[in-house]
């Protein structure tokens, strides 16, 4: 089953993030190998590569490399895929995972639903608990290439634009961080009424401690 997407044609270079799901996770690592051995050729040029596996909701790298386009190190950290997997492994991605339940009915198609969310909700919601897959970053002249590499596993293989995930993913971040910034707002706000509360419980506390101890001079 494929998912959108954009089909290279004549030479066309492609800007695609690329993500196959296996079946046996053991074929995952052994793609991720074959890869790593040729990151480019006439038909396509991989600039990050990871291995993610979701377990109980949680989404973890479990391993990667980056050809230096990224980078100029040899992990995804601080790339496009890095930060994806960031944003999808967090908080955010939990809510992206589990609001796609509001938008599919119980008579409806997920793929036609799939179709008008945003592609961090696809990518969140491709992936269910023990999936394990191989997502690239990769510029492809012709998709059918490493699609019949990928044909010797257990796989299924999905392509979105990565010009618009590396626009969502920023988005997703500005969010992120606006969320967390209101949410500290809203800590110190609390913290400084609990604050103010407790000094003035203080304050009442102490009063009362002196007036005890006024009526224990006068009664003597």
């Amino acid at each position: 089953m494929r998912l959108n997407l954009l089909f290279t044609m004549g030479g066309i270079q492609m800007e695609n993030i690329m993500m196959s799901i296996f079946r046996v996770e053991s074929q995952a690592y052994q793609a991720f190998s074959e890869l790593k051995r040729d990151p480019s050729n006439q038909s396509y040029t991989i600039s990050q590569a990871v291995i993610i596996k979701k377990e109980n909701g949680q989404l973890t790298s479990c391993d990667a490399f980056d050809t230096g386009i990224e980078t100029m190190d040899d992990s995804i950290k601080g790339g496009l895929l890095g930060s994806l997997i960031g944003i999808l492994g967090g908080p955010f991605g939990m809510l992206l995972g589990g609001g796609i339940g509001l938008l599919i009915g119980a008579n409806s198609d997920l793929d036609d639903k799939m179709e008008n969310a945003s592609l961090l909700e696809n990518v969140a919601n491709r992936l269910e608990d023990g999936d394990v897959a191989l997502m690239l970053l990769v510029q492809e002249t012709n998709e059918a290439f490493l699609d019949a590499k990928l044909s010797a596993f257990d796989t299924t293989t999905l392509r979105w634009d990565a010009a618009v995930i590396k626009q969502e993913v920023e988005e997703a971040d500005m969010i992120r961080k606006q969320l967390a910034d209101q949410l500290r707002k809203t800590l110190r706000s609390q913290k400084s009424e609990k604050r103010k509360q407790s000094i003035e419980e203080k304050k009442q506390e102490i009063k009362q401690k002196f007036e005890q101890i006024k009526k224990k001079i006068k009664s003597e």
